[in-house]
């Protein structure tokens, strides 16, 4: 391997205090990498808490690409279209990302994505063939799991000023209807159904 160069060569401060590259730092990549590769970029990246949400609709896509003046966001977790869901039980949070100099952020964002759909699809094979052994997948154990708070939260008194698509929503379901569909399945009736049938069981073990 000693005459293969990469094309491409992702570093990171390890300082938590700054994402940014020092201007030494900048220099001496520069040099080192001047006489080996045709170009050489420094991108940094933070964790950001920057949110991007739309109640009622889906969450942002893996890939969506944000730019708020001149700052842009990367979002490398989110929505994947062919699981038809996020899987996640938070909001996606993008990374910030930029760059010590001149460069096309976009084709950066690309290999930046790339780089940690690698790392993200080898831990979930893992997972997933570990799951596997108990006849399920990383997708159906959060759908169970969300629907399982769900379920508890329809039920709980304390929540019984909210709405079932509010409930939904809170626990990560974007589409009412496929949410509907799911809990049915789950547990033999409808969310409202369900809440109305725990209202009466509360009242009738009062009454009792």
């Amino acid at each position: 391997m000693r005459n293969h160069l990469p094309r491409c060569a992702l570093t990171k401060p390890l300082r938590r205090s700054t994402p940014y590259h020092k201007i030494e730092e900048e220099a001496g990549f520069g040099q080192a990498a001047e006489a080996r590769v045709p170009v050489c970029d420094l991108i940094w990246m933070r964790s950001t808490a920057f949110r991007l949400i739309r109640r009622g609709t889906q969450e942002p896509w893996r890939g969506t690409l944000c730019t708020v003046g001149d700052e842009t966001y990367l979002f490398t977790s989110g929505y994947v279209p062919w699981w038809e869901e996020y899987p996640g039980p938070h909001i996606p949070v993008p990374l910030q990302i930029g760059s010590c100099g001149p460069t096309d952020i976009r084709q950066r964002a690309s290999e930046i994505l790339v780089l940690t759909k690698m790392n993200w699809n080898a831990s979930e094979g893992i997972a997933n063939a570990v799951l596997a052994r108990e006849g399920t997948s990383i997708m159906r154990l959060i759908r169970t799991r969300r629907l399982e708070r769900c379920r508890r939260t329809l039920e709980d008194p304390l929540h019984a000023h909210r709405t079932v698509s509010d409930v939904a929503y809170s626990w990560g379901f974007s589409d009412m209807t496929h949410f509907a569909r799911s809990f049915k399945a789950a547990y033999g009736v409808a969310p409202k159904d369900y809440r109305s049938l725990a209202r009466d069981a509360r009242q009738g073990s009062i009454g009792d």
